[in-house]
């Protein structure tokens, strides 16, 4: 396993994050981005000896026009007051994902934590431990505050509970075993920690990847369903991508134009297979400007207040807007993808299109698939439901003063259960297309096995790979 290198003049890609989630190795941070934070902390407390600075010299929240308590203690206890989410825990692999995005956006150089702190937080990953964060708890507006704290907490302080080789184990007693002391944070370090919008992006950009790996499937079925069906090859004549100018479309044809082998039974097929390169086409190009999203979040410093070459700027980087409404946008595509499946799984069970018996019921069966639709026309209606935005549900906090917040850790939470929804749903309709390349060669499939044996495979996806049954 290698580990992770983190540069503060690189972005790595949220596939190499991914990859990289799926494992025990752990993280190096490079020198110069160790001293590029270690400048950050110089300017703060320069700033702070002349000027106040939010979270040196206050207290935190619509509290800033209170004085900062001199308690030693006080950092912990901004922790302790934060780390209050609720709700299941994130997979290993998500824990990891945030972890490193957290450690990503903080070595850009604008935030003044102290370089041994940062490189304290990564060190129980050498000891294959994860980060086990309760779900919910994040408006996503002063930063994904509460799960950032429960992170802190765990892994600095020795608090909760974390993973350890998949299983949960105590924070206080991983620290023991990994040989490291419960850390004691400087002044303004809490604050700047938790101002961060690495939840909210590590959800979304998950998301994105295992919304790829689906995407890649739904795909390679078009191309079965339309040999199926007799789909028109006409229809994904790569020609088509000269009149319409979308590169996800042109990419989509590529692959559908040459591997396409239908048998044409129709001059104008329906829109679930003439449209097909316009669908998918449209849902690349949208995955490929969210994953752009993603790359500008995970790479851009997101606490508040940060250092530049000129002293500290209280701004607004801890906002998860971009990562909400880009939640939102990949909702929507998925509920595409739910509907297309959807529309498919219709098309196989019609013995005008699949020229198959109808509802592919061979002469040893009772209803065929007609019940299996059931179950996909169940799951894309749950699909398009959980489509509605949750960015838009303003609700302020912090007595108003944090008066228009994104919501996104909500949106990117719903898009873990639409994917869970979403891999049933396609693997269902590889189980018809199964049942009917067999049908179309004279056999008599067992509905019920083959039934079993794809639901299965549904499972050991979501198990791979962390999904949620339901969050």
């Amino acid at each position: 396993m290698v580990s992770l290198v983190i540069d503060k003049d690189r972005c790595p890609s949220i596939h190499t994050l991914f990859k990289w989630s799926q494992n025990n190795a752990g993280i190096t941070i490079t020198g110069k981005s160790l001293e590029s934070v270690a400048r950050a902390r110089e300017v703060l407390l320069k700033e702070s000896k002349r000027r106040t600075v939010y979270g040196i010299h206050t207290r935190l929240g619509k509290l800033y026009d209170s004085k900062y308590l001199l308690d030693p203690s006080y950092e912990e206890t901004v922790i302790n007051e934060h780390a209050v989410g609720v709700g299941p825990l994130t997979s290993p692999q998500i824990g990891r994902l945030f972890l490193a995005i957290r450690v990503i956006q903080a070595t850009r150089g604008f935030t003044g934590i102290r370089p041994e702190t940062i490189e304290r937080l990564v060190k129980p990953l050498e000891c294959n431990a994860a980060p086990a964060i309760p779900v919910r708890g994040s408006v996503g507006a002063s930063g994904d505050l509460a799960p950032t704290a429960h992170l802190v907490s765990q892994f600095l302080l020795g608090k909760g509970k974390v993973w350890v080789n998949g299983e949960l184990v105590d924070a206080k007693r991983m620290l023991g075993d990994c040989g490291l002391e419960k850390w004691t944070l400087d002044r303004g370090e809490a604050l700047l920690l938790v101002n961060t919008t690495a939840y909210s992006t590590a959800l979304l950009g998950y998301s994105l990847e295992l919304t790829r790996i689906l995407f890649e499937d739904v795909i390679e079925d078009t191309l079965r369903i339309g040999e199926i069906i007799g789909a028109n090859c006409e229809h994904w004549s790569q020609v088509v991508s000269l009149a319409k100018r979308h590169p996800g479309m042109k990419k989509v044809l590529e692959t559908l134009s040459r591997n396409c082998k239908g048998e044409q039974r129709r001059l104008q097929d329906p829109y679930s297979s003439r449209c097909a390169p316009n669908i998918l086409g449209a849902i690349q190009d949208g995955l490929d400007y969210i994953e752009q999203i993603v790359a500008n979040e995970t790479c851009s410093a997101s606490s508040n207040p940060i250092s530049v070459q000129e002293g500290v700027v209280h701004q607004c980087g801890f906002h998860a807007v971009y990562p909400a409404l880009a939640s939102d946008y990949t909702a929507i595509l998925l509920a595409w993808i739910a509907n297309l499946i959807e529309r498919r799984a219709n098309k196989l069970l019609d013995d005008n299109y699949a020229n198959l018996p109808k509802f592919l019921a061979h002469s040893k069966s009772s209803v065929g698939g007609m019940i299996l639709h059931y179950s996909i026309a169940s799951l894309a209606s749950e699909i398009r439901a959980d489509s509605a935005p949750r960015s838009v549900h303003n609700i302020p906090t912090s007595l108003d003063h944090e008066d228009i917040v994104s919501m996104s850790p909500n949106s990117g939470l719903r898009l873990l259960r639409m994917l869970s929804l979403l891999t049933d749903e396609l693997y269902l309709e590889k189980a018809l297309v199964e049942i009917a390349e067999q049908v179309g060669k004279g056999g008599h499939p067992d509905i019920g096995k083959i039934y079993e044996y794809y639901k299965a495979l549904a499972e050991d996806v979501k198990r791979k790979y962390g999904i949620p049954q339901c969050y």
